[in-house]
């Protein structure tokens, strides 16, 4: 089987829990803490803050693994700033 060294030592069932526990929880407890917020925060804000994830996400990947930017992705994402402002005021 090709995949078998893959999981070569994920024979301990601790180590399969934990994974279990790290794929549900935080994505069962963000989704809950997500579609509670959106009931408080009002329709144009919540819209700002979903247009804004895919900037954050390349920040995030920007500060937290170095990488590197072209001008079109940061024109990009200085659109998708401006929009989400323009589209709150």
């Amino acid at each position: 089987n090709a995949l078998a060294p893959l999981f070569t030592g994920m024979q301990d069932p601790r180590l399969w829990g934990l994974l279990l526990f790290l794929g549900l929880v935080p994505n069962a407890l963000s989704t809950y803490l997500q579609v509670n917020a959106q009931k408080r925060v009002p329709t144009a804000k919540a819209q700002c803050i979903y247009a804004l994830y895919p900037v954050w996400a390349v920040l995030l990947g920007v500060v937290l693994n170095g990488e590197t930017l072209e001008p079109a992705s940061i024109a990009g994402g200085l659109l998708v700033i401006f929009a989400a402002l323009l589209s709150n005021t």
